[in-house]
């Protein structure tokens, strides 16, 4: 019996050329008569809606150069044939080729992660690329000696095409069901989402793990001392040394593990930068909260958004925070409301993660950032969790130079305030 065959996925550069040939066949349809001084030509339509489906994964400008080289093959050979001057001919579309290279370089800069942008972000992405690349393919034009100088009524005009491309992309794309998914299968968002967080929570452990390698190395250090000192007792001195040898031998082993999986973490999901409030909207689609507590609501607010190259900290910070809030809900109080604000104050991000669940006594408040307290017990069970999460968050705030403060009142609720000088962001205008 012969099995059957197992598909081989395309290649990025063979979906590069398919999206090629499909924008350069585009380019041949118009909304609007080519006889008009405005030709609308569904190429532009149809380009971002290629780009964030057949190329979601892709986080560079390489459509761009063969989207170009394809259209210049073909619009360029296709005039050639029967033109008095062929390389004239060849010469005068390559502006008109240059205008997906110059999309494709806006596009990326503006939408940095295709699967979680949302739709207004992804609507003013589109414009903006379009109308770019509009002046950009105009100028250079005009310094090839193809166009000539326009007007300021020509380039109202121009923007108003790029709106009408802009909402037919972006009707198409939610017709697609890309407008927040962008993967066609919701399942498949999901899955990249539970990825991100099991990273987040690895980087949490790993943060942990380091942690434990710094007191390891001094615990052996102050053995290795005692040792010192008791250097003429044959019987301590042997006892102290031995001890000391082990725990090196611990560490080695600790390290090794250590540097193994901060290894294929960083390989195997490095993402450069991320959008606060695509981490802000991956936090409220993916907090779990119980059936019993089904009333209870998350909301998320932010005011100034940035990019941070420290996504999982990020995340692991508000995160813990929320589902601390959620898991000391008590028994009788029902629902609750847990809110997340971000702002600006100065040149520092500001974060407030507030909840009306019932607050802390002074005891948990006083002992909230001690490794090992804990309040969470499971009647049920028996088990009382491990009581490192806030003292991982406290640790994560501190390493990025930040500031939290810690306001509760017993009966009513909790709030966290939290500052950072810097978590390596960009801020920007929207």
């Amino acid at each position: 019996m012969r099995l059957p065959q197992k598909k081989t996925p395309l290649k990025r550069w063979q979906i590069q050329v398919i999206v090629g040939f499909l924008v350069t066949l585009c380019a041949q349809v118009y909304l609007m008569p080519a006889t008009s001084d405005f030709r609308v030509s569904t190429s532009v339509i149809i380009y971002p809606v290629l780009m964030m489906t057949l190329l979601v994964d892709s986080r560079r400008a390489t459509t761009g150069p063969m989207v170009c080289l394809i259209v210049v093959l073909f619009r360029g050979g296709v005039d050639m044939v029967g033109a008095t001057d062929p390389l004239w001919a060849l010469y005068s579309v390559i502006p008109g080729a240059m205008y997906y290279i110059f999309y494709d370089i806006i596009f990326t800069a503006l939408v940095i992660d295709k699967r979680t942008v949302g739709l207004k972000r992804l609507a003013v992405s589109i414009l903006v690329s379009d109308f770019g690349s509009n002046l950009l393919e105009l100028l250079l034009g005009t310094l090839m000696g193809i166009g000539e100088q326009q007007r300021g009524a020509f380039y109202i005009a121009l923007v108003g095409i790029a709106m009408v491309r802009c909402v037919c992309a972006i009707a198409l794309l939610w017709w697609l069901g890309y407008y927040r998914k962008l993967l066609l299968l919701e399942e498949h968002e999901a899955r990249y989402q539970r990825l991100f967080l099991m990273t987040t929570q690895m980087k949490n452990e790993l943060f942990f793990l380091q942690k434990g390698a710094e007191e390891i190395e001094s615990v052996m250090s102050k053995a290795y001392r005692l040792h010192e000192q008791l250097a003429d007792d044959p019987c301590f001195g042997r006892l102290a040394l031995d001890i000391t040898k082990d725990i090196h031998e611990i560490k080695k082993d600790q390290l090794r593990v250590l540097r193994g999986l901060e290894q294929g973490i960083e390989e195997g999901y490095n993402h450069e930068r991320m959008r606060c409030s695509d981490l802000m909207h991956i936090l409220k689609s993916t907090t779990h909260i119980p059936p019993e507590l089904a009333g209870t609501r998350i909301l998320i607010e932010v005011s100034d958004d940035f990019y941070t190259s420290e996504p999982y900290r990020l995340l692991s910070i508000v995160r813990n925070l929320v589902t601390n809030a959620i898991e000391a809900i008590p028994e009788n109080r029902g629902s609750c409301t847990v809110s997340v604000a971000q702002w600006r104050d100065g040149e520092r991000i500001r974060f407030r993660i507030e909840d009306n669940c019932g607050g802390m006594t002074e005891r948990a408040e006083k002992n909230a950032f001690h490794v090992g307290y804990s309040t969470k017990f499971n009647a049920v069970t028996g088990d009382m969790n491990r009581g490192v999460g806030l003292f991982v968050v406290k640790s994560i705030v501190d390493d990025l130079n930040g500031t939290m403060t810690l306001q509760t009142r017993l009966g009513e609720g909790t709030t966290f305030s939290i500052e950072f000088p810097s978590i390596g962001v960009e801020v920007f205008e929207e």
